[in-house]
């Protein structure tokens, strides 16, 4: 009994403990982050990222990772974007398992406890259709 409860304690513990985070982690995850974020936006930044997307910028702001994309509606509605926001969330968690480069910003960005922001915008509506992904 008393060795069972002294485990479930140090679970308790480590658990605890593995939740805080030090400032100055908290300062080197948002350097990294604001690094990758620099290089996503030389990349992909102002860029069409496929036949109907372009992504007019990234941006890292209050611990936050913000995606700004424009959809062509010649090609799809915003509905369209909306219904299948759960088939974009599932293949943007994949990639983020799959791709190192992909974990590691989402490993910094969970210790700051941030998220990922996602906004289409229509470029003829302007109508908007945003979602977030918590790492």
């Amino acid at each position: 009994m008393k060795k069972s409860i002294l485990i479930m304690l140090t679970v308790a513990l480590f658990a605890a403990c593995k939740g805080n985070v030090s400032e100055s982690e908290k300062d080197a995850a948002r350097m990294y982050i604001g690094d990758a974020i620099e290089v996503a936006n030389d990349m992909i930044g102002g860029k069409q990222i496929d036949f109907m997307t372009y992504c007019d910028m990234v941006e890292f702001r209050n611990d936050n990772v913000y995606y700004y994309y424009t959809v062509d509606e010649d090609y799809t509605t915003m509905d369209n974007i909306r219904n299948n926001i759960n088939v974009v969330k599932e293949q943007l968690e994949q990639y983020f398992d799959n791709n190192q480069d992909a974990k590691e910003l989402s490993d910094m960005l969970a210790k700051l406890n941030g998220k990922f922001v996602y906004r289409y915008t229509g470029n003829e509506s302007g109508e908007q259709v945003s979602f977030e992904i918590k790492p």
